[in-house]
């Protein structure tokens, strides 16, 4: 199941409709999967390290350009010079698309 919101309707077995909504999300997390991308492939010397804007050595500067970063990478505009792996970018994209938490 794609994460999102769901309208969700279940009959009991006397009939019964009970109905509610609910919301699916991925398992991806900012420190077990986003910032190793970023540190790796963004956050390096002369790039998003503090010497180009954005800087992206943090957490919260990932988070608050998460709509960016994803941009970006869908795009292939960034990373410059190198090309991430289609699991890094669909990570990324699931990450902004669930609100871009901090976990």
């Amino acid at each position: 199941m794609q994460a999102g919101e769901y309208e969700v309707k279940v009959r009991d077995s006397e009939g019964c409709i009970f109905s509610g909504s609910a919301r699916v999300t991925t398992t991806v997390s900012l420190a077990g999967n986003i910032m190793p991308i970023i540190n790796a492939n963004c956050a390096i010397s002369g790039c998003h390290n503090g010497s180009q804007s954005p800087n992206l050595s943090t957490p919260n500067s990932v988070i608050s350009n998460a709509n960016s970063i994803k941009s970006q990478t869908q795009s292939g505009a960034m990373p410059k010079d190198a090309t991430l792996d289609q699991a890094s970018i669909d990570a990324i994209a699931c990450w902004v698309d669930d609100g871009a938490p901090d976990n």
